[in-house]
C-alpha cells in the first residue's frame, strides 16, 4: 500500500468542505482576479468529479489527512510537452480540544516515498515531467533539500 491515496470522484464530494478548504488555501492571490473564490472552488469541484482533476490524501487510510494534494494534467501543444502538476499542496491543521494545533510533521521518508508516488503515476500517464506551483519558503526549502531542482520563477506582470 502507498503512502498517498487518490480519491474517487465519490470520496472527493464526501470529503469536498476539507479539500475545498485546502484548494483554496494553498492557490496564490493572482489566481482570484476575474472569478470569486466560489467560482473557482466549485470549478475545480466539478474538474474534480469529471477526473480532470485528481485529490490526493497523505497518508493512506487516515481522515482526516495530515495531507491534500491536487494534481492535474498539463499539456503544452507547442512543445508537445505533458506535464504532471501539483496544482495545490496543503498541510491539514489537526484540533485539539477545538485549538488549532500544527499537524504532526510528514518525515523526510514520507515526502520522498509521496514523490515518487506521483512520479510513477505521472510516467503512467506518460509525462515527461511533475511539475508543482508553490509559494511557501519551508516547502521550496524541504523540496530543494530532496534534490529538487527550482527552475523557473513565475513573474506576475499585469
Amino acid at each position: 500500500m502507498g503512502v498517498l491515496v487518490r480519491l474517487e470522484p465519490e470520496q472527493v464530494a464526501v470529503h469536498w468542505a476539507l479539500i475545498k478548504n485546502a484548494v483554496l488555501a494553498s492557490l496564490p492571490p493572482w489566481t482570484f482576479v476575474k472569478q470569486s473564490k466560489e467560482e473557482i472552488a466549485a470549478s475545480i469541484y466539478h474538474a474534480m468529479l469529471r477526473r480532470q482533476m485528481d485529490v490526493w490524501f497523505y497518508p493512506n487510510g487516515v481522515i482526516p489527512p495530515k495531507h491534500v494534494l491536487v494534481t492535474c494534467e498539463i499539456y503544452d501543444p507547442y512543445t508537445e510537452t505533458k506535464s504532471l502538476c501539483v496544482y495545490a499542496n496543503y498541510s491539514v491543521p489537526a484540533f485539539v480540544q477545538g485549538e488549532k494545533e500544527q499537524s504532526p510533521l510528514i518525515t523526510m521518508g514520507e515526502w520522498v516515498r509521496g514523490l515518487k508516488e506521483l512520479e510513477r503515476y505521472g510516467r503512467g500517464l506518460e509525462c515527461q515531467q511533475v511539475i508543482a506551483y508553490m509559494e511557501d519558503e519551508r516547502l521550496r526549502e524541504l523540496m530543494k533539500r530532496l534534490g529538487f531542482e527550482e527552475q523557473y520563477c513565475f513573474t506576475k506582470v499585469l
